[in-house]
């Protein structure tokens, strides 16, 4: 039990550090260097161009998105690189939410109420 105990207090501190140092912010489009995005199965439009995240980044803030159970889901994901070459991995499974996932942490961002389009 007390070596139970201990391993729990060793990995609360990490937890919070963790939870610390995820991304609270999106870049500015300005220290955005390039975005790319994986291709969705034939016939499925994506969610997010390139060039239709990078403008949707503003209006993006932090926020979780409510995902209906039981509605299939297809998932986009890509990277955003930043000039101070920075590079954030984002998934989004429709297209007024993502999710940015870095090696410090993982955020997630919304425009509007976040509300489930399905």
């Amino acid at each position: 039990m007390k070596y139970v105990m201990c391993l729990l207090l060793l990995l609360i501190p990490a937890a919070v550090s963790a939870e610390a140092g995820s991304v609270m912010s999106l870049p500015k489009i300005e220290d955005v260097f390039v975005i790319a995005s994986s291709p969705l199965f034939a016939g499925k439009r994506p969610y997010f161009t390139p060039e239709s995240l990078l403008k949707a980044l503003p209006q993006m803030r932090l926020g979780e998105a409510e995902l209906k159970a039981g509605a299939r889901r297809v998932w986009q994901s890509g990277v955003i690189v930043l000039k101070d070459k920075k590079v954030l991995f984002w998934t989004s499974c429709r297209s007024n939410f993502i999710h940015i996932l870095t090696d410090s942490g993982s955020t997630s961002f919304i425009i509007g109420d976040g509300r489930d389009d399905l």
